[in-house]
């Protein structure tokens, strides 16, 4: 009873495990199932698959070369895998191919999501593509990095709890960021209708890899002696697992465009 008052979904069946389960009824689902499934949206889920195929197939490449140049020059080629062992291809280099390629991929999965929110004025799709946004800022402008280094140039080589003064500012960044973007998310659940409700909460699995990959595995990374063997295998988890994370939800921002815009046409 006390969470039917607390969340803004509790007129729902809250009953079920799940988080879908939870805050969508089956009625929606219902509703998701036959538009995906309708024999004229065939086009859309062979589209769907090709896009998926083409990005999780160019991750595994970067994914590949990166434990093979490695593996390479662990016989002792120092060469490695001549061109291709440029610094330029590394998965963990800012400002690098594979960086760039996921830049590609969150820009399209905002436009994408835009579309749908042009199309069904559902605020969940806006929302998203501004999560989707604030992400690629971030990485693209180092602006937890800038913040932690704010807070270490204000008050030099303090510690809390094991952090730094470092740590603790780019803790703070996604605090404040991550409080304000959840209320926006939970605020545009309420307002969003079927079937569009477990369409947003599907973007939200990928997106959820991000923030596991780019936060959880980083801190294990800095466990390890930088250089070291499982330091250099943990950077190839975290970035590689990045990649296909923002593949997903570039593949789902795809897939929830095309299929409302097509309900929208028809």
């Amino acid at each position: 009873m006390l969470t039917r008052r607390l969340l803004p979904f509790g007129r729902y069946d809250m009953t079920k495990t799940g988080l879908c389960n939870r805050w969508v009824t089956k009625a929606e689902k219902e509703s998701l199932r036959r538009l995906w499934l309708a024999p004229d949206s065939d086009s859309v889920r062979k589209r769907t698959a090709i896009v998926a195929g083409i990005l999780l197939f160019v991750d595994i490449l970067f994914v590949a070369r990166q434990l093979l140049s490695g593996f390479v020059r662990s016989l002792g080629y120092e060469a490695g895998l001549g061109i291709f062992s440029h610094p330029k291809f590394n998965v963990s280099a800012d400002g690098g191919i594979p960086e760039i390629f996921n830049y590609l991929k969150l820009a399209l999965a905002s436009y994408w999501l835009l579309r749908s929110w042009k199309c069904t004025q559902a605020h969940i799709y806006w929302i998203w593509a501004v999560i989707v946004l604030t992400i690629l800022a971030d990485d693209a402008l180092l602006l937890h990095e800038k913040t932690g280094l704010l807070l270490r140039d204000r008050f030099g080589p303090i510690s809390f709890l094991w952090l730094t003064a470092y740590e603790i500012g780019q803790v703070m960044f996604w605090f404040v960021s991550g409080c304000f973007l959840i209320g926006l998310l939970g605020w545009g659940l309420r307002k969003t209708s079927a079937p569009d409700r477990f369409l947003g909460l599907i973007i939200g699995m990928p997106v959820l890899g991000i923030a596991f990959f780019g936060a959880a595995v980083d801190m294990l990374n800095h466990a390890f002696e930088a250089g070291s063997f499982p330091q250099k295998m943990m950077s190839v988890v975290e970035d590689g697992g990045e990649m296909v994370s923002v593949s997903f939800v570039c593949v789902a921002a795809y897939a929830i465009s095309k299929i409302r815009n097509k309900a929208s046409a028809d």
